[in-house]
């Protein structure tokens, strides 16, 4: 371990939560985009490698956002280890309820457990409790699935090991492969050492179990290791009592990026999950928000928000893209007029009717043009209304008459912190579809889909047009639809088809797209293919407010 030293100091916290604090220091540079596949990962599911395609997208540089747009989201915290190392434990002592069954049957828990919560000092956090990575057999390898699942969720991973049970020491391959996992994700990750023994552990002791720990991989990544002079207090004495507001008032504010810390504890202990819940904040930054769910514009524009409403759609509310996007325009004090198009008229094969709807969609869009002082500064429509929306907002010559995007569009890119460019990149796949391809449609939200009465979008209207395009039959298409995610199975599609995400938080569906990168599967979007599908240009309208030029033929 040539130039790398491990900083240790002994914290003296009440109740002995903590007989010695490791820390391993982090590298704000270190990425968290996984370009290979995980040897771990791999051999469970035996994905195959992707291949760049070559791109003639032009980013320009990110637009300022909004006011209010640096939201604080929900930081995300798995913890993983063997079956009966203490995860149910733990997760108990710091929600301080009985979230999770605790018993000395190996196996107690059977799934993933799901706890929310607020850390005073963090915000919310989402925490989860999972199975025993080291469980055998059948049903413990479609658990084993659903923990890594949870841990590619997770903004910091918590390994849970029971380093003083006689064996355990002498054979960590299973929170090796953990930590290893996570390491390669980016993770932040955060070792505890649990049991009774842990009161009479000595810093050098706790050192030489981290290094038994990460030494196999210590070379693979060194971001984790490097020395640096840990975030402590000037002296132990300076560490709080669980009842202060600033664990580490001399501390600054954690750095972001992947860092890796060590503690012995035992988790038996009164206040451990208190105490424990301030080392959290002290030294691993809450997630933020990188930007708004839409691009800036000057304060008091008016945008206009297009919303066809169906069979399906909620008798007493909007839809959560409509949601999120009015509650954004409203915390950036901008104007919002919401409309219904009438979609059956806008398509009606009789040019009268479809005349009269266009006139009253026109009336509206010339009206807000002349509010002061900015005007319709953007237009945003439901994605199944763009092949309307577009060429009704052109001028006599071509000319836009307002800027426009899609719900779907604008989500996605919220949802993915800012990688529309990768929706945009799979509609590559469109040239090279075969007859007996397959395409998956997923969409996160689960409702009584009606679709013989309801036009739906991932139902009805996607499946007609692959079916226009390359004729009746010839791609095959599947659905997903929920929370869940065919990891294993995604190497069979050419293409995946993905909805706006807005009923899943942006560590489930970053971890979609790195599964699908992993996998060599190119993804699109519900509003980026069906603005594609619309035309090019109106592709090229819908994505420009974001930054993002695309050929327009």
């Amino acid at each position: 371990l040539a130039g790398t030293r491990m900083l240790s100091r002994s914290l003296l916290l009440r109740g002995s939560l903590l007989d010695s604090l490791q820390y391993m220091p982090f590298s704000a540079a270190a990425s968290t985009t996984v370009q290979k596949p995980l040897p771990f990962f791999s051999k469970l599911f035996g994905l195959r490698t992707p291949h760049a395609a070559p791109s003639d997208l032009s980013l320009e540089p990110a637009r300022a956002a909004g006011p209010g747009s640096e939201l604080q989201l929900r930081t995300n915290i798995g913890i993983f280890g063997r079956m009966n190392a203490g995860k149910s434990t733990l997760i108990n002592a710091i929600t301080q309820q009985n979230t999770s069954i605790v018993d000395a049957h190996a196996g107690t828990t059977a799934d993933v457990k799901t706890a929310l919560m607020e850390f005073h000092a963090m915000g919310p956090v989402k925490l989860f409790d999972t199975a025993g990575a080291d469980e055998q057999g059948g049903l413990g390898s479609k658990k084993l699935a659903k923990t890594l699942s949870a841990l590619k969720e997770s903004d910091l991973v918590i390994v849970v090991v029971d380093a003083f049970t006689p064996g355990v020491r002498s054979d960590l391959k299973v929170e090796r492969e953990l930590v290893r996992h996570a390491m390669e994700l980016g993770k932040s990750v955060l070792v505890l050492f649990n049991g009774p023994a842990a009161a009479h552990t000595t810093p050098a002791a706790t050192s030489e179990l981290i290094r038994d720990l990460t030494a196999p991989f210590r070379t693979q990544f060194p971001q984790y290791f490097q020395t640096q002079t840990p975030p402590s207090p000037s002296s132990p004495s300076s560490a709080p009592s669980p009842s202060s507001s600033s664990p580490r008032a001399a501390a600054s504010r954690p750095a972001a990026g992947p860092r890796i810390l060590s503690i012995t504890t035992d988790l038996h202990q009164p206040g451990t999950g208190a105490r424990l819940v301030q080392l959290i904040e002290a030294n691993f930054p809450a997630r933020q928000a990188p930007g708004s769910v839409l691009p800036a514009l000057p304060r008091d524009s008016t945008v206009f928000l297009n919303i066809p409403l169906d069979e399906e759609s909620p008798t007493t509310r909007l839809l959560r893209p409509q949601a999120l996007v009015l509650t954004h325009l409203l915390n950036s004090y901008a104007n919002a007029f919401a409309y219904r198009m009438d979609l059956t008229k806008a398509r009606s094969p009789d040019p009268a009717v479809r005349a009269t709807e266009k006139a009253r969609f026109l009336d509206k869009i010339h009206a807000l043009q002349r509010c002061r002082p900015n005007g319709l500064g953007l237009l945003v429509t439901d994605s199944q209304a763009i092949d309307v929306v577009h060429p009704w907002t052109l001028g006599p010559t071509g000319e836009p008459l307002v800027p426009v995007t899609t719900f779907s569009i604008a989500l996605i890119n919220h949802q993915t912190e800012g990688r529309l460019a990768q929706f945009i990149e799979g509609l590559r796949a469109l040239e090279t579809l075969r007859p007996g391809d397959r395409v998956l449609v997923a969409e996160a939200c689960n409702h009584n889909r009606i679709a013989a009465v309801c036009n739906d979008i991932g139902t009805v209207q996607l499946p007609k047009k692959f079916a226009q395009r390359y004729g009746p039959g010839a791609i095959q298409i599947d659905h997903e639809f929920g929370r869940e995610f065919p990891i294993e199975r995604l190497a069979q599609y050419r293409l995946v088809v993905h909805c706006g995400a807005c009923m899943i938080d942006r560590q489930k569906m970053i971890a979609r797209l790195d599964d699908l990168k992993r996998a060599g599967v190119p993804v699109t979007n519900y509003g980026v293919l069906l603005s594609y599908l619309a035309s090019p240009k109106a592709l090229a309208r819908a994505v420009e407010p974001f930054g993002i030029r695309v050929p327009a033929s």
